[in-house]
């Protein structure tokens, strides 16, 4: 590096460096940058772009702040500051960023994108899905926003349109997954009589624990499959006999004639809630090892598994794991033993716990070797109960049919939906959820005085209760006794509202003007008497609001379109703008009505749909 380089020069060598991935080095030439020239703004956003791709988040975000306190509306540099808050989990500040961003630059796709991740991990799952449709809308071809939008489905229950948004996730490089390269064609729905399908496993062990639950849902349709699994899963897996399944490690693979990664095969087979395969238990024991823990275990206690860490890395760990201090309820109960279940990651909690609360383990011997959870199977099978975090034993419980609580975060992994305690994937599993983020005390405190019923004989281990019941109706009043008294709901009042004050803003003839206004202050008394101060809405409002401008402006188009006769390809596609703002338009009434508890949901449909 030349001493007498100036900031041109720091800069280009720092973008090249960026581009060879060579990260320290280009901190360096932006650092040098921005001290040599501190109002070269674009200095300040690389300099952040950098430090975020080094995970110095709170860096990154002063780097951010640079470039805005140069050019406050920089769209860029806004929509990174958000994006920093997301990855430090500041949720409120993230959306509060991505709104200010779309202010800024309405038609940002990644902006719509990433607000729906934030409002899917802080629960606002209906809105969530607007924000991926609004990105999708703007750019179709965007792999980020169908992601989000399938994982919000699926969290919703929607799961036909779910699965087949899933399939984005190839295409999305950030989550690492990569094709296997197979020489034979994708299964889309063909005949397979006489056919052998290679079905592969793609992600973690829990999802394919899961999803071979389907194997034999092809088999019965083609000659043969192979289940390509991870190394570590064929010995557990080859104990279960499904007629015309061959498990395989994957290492040669031949004599196939289609091929489908194991987490298509819903998408696939359309699977709904309702044919979710619940054939279970579909995994099997080994009897041998099963007789030797047997006699390993103690005697004459309720006996509980206990599994508190998942995979160490934080992208994939992000609050699922609970610290083992908190089972301390659990451990309290009279004629309870728990059992460390727990393997790898973790293990150093076992020597800081409370006192008077003891974990016992089972022996270094316990699931060593190349077969992973081939012991716990066997131990599991003697237990009372498993209690776990969301990790792969919960699966492994799950498919062996043995009772097992499953401690979910607030918001939690998409396979376990939103509010409930009761799972269509394993019907021997209830679910323990936070009612606030982060509050682990709380449920482990509630989830032990469930236990201490169920040790009295009062109540069975799984024992779901319904969902959680919606709000009463909000159905505003007549504004005067000369007018219909008709109930709508909330969203519709609010859709309203917001159609009133575009046209406030737009409408320019004064007769006209007077009549609108008066109209929309009735309205906004019915509001303000009869909302709920205690919801958040102004995001919502917000999005609906900008959806009715959108609309307002392709109808101007569409009538100049017909003032010039032009019903060409422009026209056409208006005409298509039309129907599919409209459907966001619909989804985000739908999300306010479902927000306030609203009994008048006001479902859409349409011819095929």
């Amino acid at each position: 590096m030349n001493e007498l380089d100036g900031p041109k020069e720091h800069f280009e060598r720092g973008l090249k460096h960026r581009r060879e991935g060579k990260l320290q080095e280009a901190l360096v030439d932006f650092q040098h940058v921005v001290a040599l020239e501190p109002g070269f703004f674009r200095g300040h956003l690389n300099l952040g772009n950098t430090l975020k791709d080094l995970r110095r988040y709170d860096e990154a975000a002063a780097a951010y702040r640079g470039v805005l306190a140069q050019k406050p509306d920089h769209a860029d540099a806004m929509l990174n500051l958000a994006n920093v808050a997301q990855d430090l989990e500041n949720f409120d500040e993230a959306i509060a960023g991505y709104r200010r961003t779309l202010e800024l630059a309405p038609g940002s796709a990644p902006a719509y994108s990433n607000l729906g991740y934030a409002l899917r991990l802080k629960g606002e799952v209906a809105e969530a899905i607007v924000a991926c449709r609004r990105a999708i809308l703007i750019r179709p071809d965007y792999p980020d926003a169908h992601l989000n939008l399938a994982i919000a489905l699926l969290l919703n229950g929607n799961l036909e349109e779910g699965w087949r948004e899933y399939e984005w996730r190839w295409k999305v490089s950030s989550i690492g997954l990569i094709p296997r390269d197979l020489k034979r064609p994708r299964w889309t729905g063909a005949s397979l009589a006489g056919k052998k399908v290679l079905l592969h496993a793609e992600q973690g062990l829990g999802d394919t624990l899961q999803f071979v639950r389907f194997a034999p849902l092809i088999a019965a349709q083609a000659a043969d499959v192979i289940l390509a699994v991870q190394p570590a899963l064929v010995g557990l897996l080859r104990l279960t006999k499904w007629p015309k399944v061959t498990v395989s490690d994957g290492a040669k693979l031949t004599g196939y004639d289609f091929e489908l990664p194991l987490m298509s095969v819903p998408t696939m087979l359309g699977t709904t809630e309702a044919t979710i395969p619940q054939d279970v238990p579909y995994l099997a024991v080994d009897n041998e090892r099963a007789s030797r823990w047997r006699k390993r275990l103690p005697q004459g206690s309720f006996n509980i598994g206990v599994v508190w860490q998942a995979r160490s890395e934080p992208w994939l760990d992000r609050g699922r794991s609970f610290p083992l201090r908190h089972i301390a309820p659990l451990a309290r109960l009279s004629g309870v033993r728990l059992i460390s279940l727990q393997k790898n990651h973790g293990l150093d909690q076992l020597n800081s716990l409370p006192s008077g609360v003891r974990v016992e383990t089972l022996g270094a011997d316990f699931d060593t070797g190349p077969d992973a959870f081939m012991d716990t199977a066997a131990v599991i099978s003697h237990l009372d109960l498993v209690v776990t975090a969301d990790t792969s034993v919960a699966h492994l419980a799950g498919a062996l049919g043995r009772p097992v609580w499953i401690a979910l975060q607030s918001v939690a992994d998409w396979r376990w939906m939103l509010h409930r305690d009761d799972t269509a994937w394993y019907p021997s599993a209830r679910l323990f959820r936070q009612r606030a983020s982060g509050q682990w005390e709380e449920m482990f405190e509630r989830m032990a005085g469930e236990l201490a019923h169920v040790i009295a004989g009062e109540r069975k281990c799984l024992a779901p209760t319904s969902p959680y019941p919606r709000a009463a109706v909000v159905v505003p009043p007549a504004v005067a006794t000369s007018e219909i008294v008709a109930p709508i709901s909330v969203g519709e009042l609010i859709d309203k509202i917001t159609i009133l004050q575009i046209k406030a803003e737009r409408i320019k003839d004064t007769g006209k003007l007077k009549n609108v206004q008066f109209e929309l202050e009735q309205l906004q008394a019915i509001w303000k008497r009869h909302g709920d101060e205690s919801i958040t809405l102004e995001g919502m409002i917000a999005e609906l609001k900008r959806i009715n401008a959108t609309l307002w402006g392709i109808e101007d188009d569409i009538r100049q379109c017909e003032r010039d006769g032009d019903f060409g390809p422009r026209f056409v596609e208006l005409a298509r703008a039309v129907y599919r703002n409209n459907d966001l338009r619909a989804e985000m009434k739908r999300a306010i009505n479902l927000r306030l508890g609203s009994k008048l949901v006001e479902e859409k449909s349409y011819a095929g749909g």
